[in-house]
C-alpha cells in the first residue's frame, strides 16, 4: 500500500488515457499494440517518477504538513524514493525509445526526445522551480508533452495517408488537443497550490478557474481546429460532450471561488482529474465517431481511478 500512495497510484490511469487519444488521434487506430504498449509504460514510468521524486524533494516540508505520507512517516525511506524516483524515469525515456524503435526508425529520436523533454519538465516542477511562478504552466507542459508523447511515433507516410496537417511532425488536432489540455491541467495547478492553507485566497482560485475555463473552451473547439480533418458526423456532437463533461468540474470550482475552504479545492481539483480521461474519451469519440470501441476503451479506465480512490489519497 504504501509504494501505491507513493505514486499516486489512482491518478495513473489518466497518463495512460492521454498515450491512447494521442495516438488515435495522430494514427487514426490503435494500429501496432507493441509500439502503443510501449508508449503507455512510458508514460506510467514517468508520471509515477514524477509523484515520486515529487514526495523527495518535498520530503522536509512534509514532514510537518503532510506527516501520514511515505516518505515522512518512515514507511519508505528517502534512499529508496530517491533511486526508485530516477529509476522510473530511466525506464519511462527508455520505453520511449523502444516504441521508436518498434515503428520507424526515424521514430527513435522523435519519441527519446519527447520523453526526454517530458522527463526534464518532470524535474523542474518537482524540484529546482516548483516554488515559482513557472511551475503551473512546467505541470501542464508535462500534460501536453504525454499527448505528443502518445503521438510521437505517427510518420509523415501516415500523415499523407490520413491527409493530416503536418506540424513540425505532429498533425495539428494533436498539438490542439495537447496545448487544451495543457492549459486545464496550469489552471489546476494553481488552484493546488491552495490545497493545503488553511486560509485561501480567493483572487487566485479566480485566476485559476479562469484558466481552467480557458482549458475546457480549447478541448470543446477542438473539432474545428483549422487544418484537422475529422468526420462531419461528430463535429455537432463533441462540443456538446465536452461541455456536458465540463459541467461536473466547472460546478466544483464555481463552489470553490465562493466557499474558500481547503476541502472545497480538494474537491474540485479531484474532480477535473478524473474527468481528463472522459475528455480523452471524447477526444476518441471525435476521431473515429464510426468506431465507439476506441471511446469506450478509454472511458473504462475511470473505473480503476475509482475503485483505487477509496483506499488511497490521490493527490
Amino acid at each position: 500500500m504504501k509504494w501505491l500512495q507513493l505514486i499516486r497510484v489512482p491518478n495513473a490511469p489518466t497518463a495512460a488515457a492521454n498515450i491512447l487519444a494521442g495516438y488515435l488521434l495522430a494514427n487514426r487506430s490503435w494500429d501496432n499494440w507493441s509500439v502503443l504498449l510501449c508508449l503507455i509504460i512510458s508514460s506510467l514510468a514517468l508520471y509515477c517518477c514524477g509523484m515520486v521524486l515529487n514526495d523527495v524533494f518535498d520530503a522536509a516540508n512534509d514532514k510537518v504538513d503532510q506527516s501520514h505520507r511515505p516518505i515522512p512517516s518512515g514507511q519508505v525511506s528517502l534512499g529508496t524514493a530517491t533511486a526508485l524516483g530516477w529509476g522510473l524515469m530511466a525506464m519511462g525515456v527508455l520505453a520511449a525509445i523502444a516504441a521508436g524503435a518498434l515503428s520507424t526508425p526515424q521514430s527513435i529520436v522523435k519519441c527519446g526526445s519527447v520523453a526526454a523533454l517530458l522527463a526534464w519538465a518532470i524535474y523542474l516542477y518537482d524540484g529546482p522551480l516548483k516554488q515559482t511562478p513557472l511551475a503551473p504552466a512546467l505541470m501542464g507542459a508535462c500534460r501536453s508533452l504525454n499527448i505528443l508523447l502518445g503521438a510521437s511515433t505517427v510518420s509523415s507516410t501516415t500523415l499523407t495517408e490520413q491527409n493530416l496537417t503536418n506540424v513540425i511532425g505532429f498533425p495539428v488536432e494533436v498539438w490542439w488537443a495537447a496545448i487544451a489540455v495543457g492549459v486545464l491541467i496550469m489552471g489546476v495547478t494553481l488552484l493546488a497550490r491552495n490545497e493545503s492553507r488553511a486560509v485561501q485566497q480567493r483572487g487566485k482560485l479566480v485566476l485559476a478557474a479562469g484558466v481552467m475555463l480557458a482549458g475546457f473552451v480549447l478541448l470543446a473547439t477542438l473539432a474545428w481546429c483549422p487544418g484537422a480533418n475529422f468526420s462531419c458526423s461528430a463535429l455537432q456532437t463533441y462540443p456538446a460532450l465536452v461541455a456536458i463533461i465540463s459541467l461536473a468540474s466547472i460546478r466544483r470550482v464555481a463552489v470553490c471561488v465562493a466557499d474558500a475552504q481547503p476541502q472545497s479545492v480538494k474537491l474540485a481539483i479531484i474532480s477535473t482529474l478524473r474527468s481528463l480521461i472522459v475528455f480523452d474519451a471524447s477526444i476518441c469519440f471525435l476521431t473515429r465517431p464510426d468506431n465507439l470501441a476506441f471511446a469506450l476503451v478509454v472511458v473504462a479506465l475511470i473505473l480503476p481511478v475509482l475503485a483505487l480512490s477509496k483506499w488511497i489519497y490521490s493527490t
